[in-house]
């Protein structure tokens, strides 16, 4: 992600989003963020060089895997298993596998992981405006930010409870 300085001063998401500024917005902030703390995820640097290259993931009918990580041993996403992934069966695929005719872009699919996934709205890009606005400055970043991750954590294992 070493180029996304310049890369961000293009049209590339914009493109690809067509003119949908939430995601564009929400994208933009997770790559701002990643290019400060590359450490952080690697999921979000896969994307922004899929994106880069214009490229389409491939996503089966059936799921064929379990999401082990979540929990209090994962990296980052340490508030538990969201609904929508826990509700997930493994599912055997049904041979000899139908390649589709065509490839293209599964709009209604991405809008569906865009909201369910992703929560992108227009809250989760101010609250990510805010973390990379805090992460900019070495003294919010060890003071305020550790207390905004822990407060937002704890908004997420609450979340998790409430749902159940």
């Amino acid at each position: 992600m070493k180029d996304w300085p310049q890369v961000r001063n293009t049209d590339l998401l914009d493109k690809i989003f067509k003119g949908n500024k939430i995601v564009k917005l929400y994208w933009e902030s997770m790559f701002d963020q990643i290019y400060l703390n590359p450490h952080f995820a690697w999921d979000t640097q896969f994307t922004y060089q899929m994106l880069k290259r214009c490229m389409l993931t491939i996503v089966p009918k059936k799921n064929i895997v379990l999401n082990i990580g979540y929990g209090e041993e994962a990296s980052s996403t340490k508030w538990g298993i969201p609904e929508h992934i826990k509700s997930l069966k493994l599912e055997d695929l049904e041979f000899p596998i139908i390649h589709p005719e065509e490839i293209k872009v599964n709009e209604a699919y991405d809008k569906l992981v865009e909201s369910i996934h992703f929560e992108m709205n227009l809250m989760t890009v101010l609250r990510l405006k805010f973390r990379n606005f805090l992460d900019s400055n070495k003294f919010l970043r060890t003071t305020i930010l550790p207390l905004m991750v822990s407060i937002y954590r704890s908004y997420k294992k609450l979340k998790m409870r409430f749902l159940k």
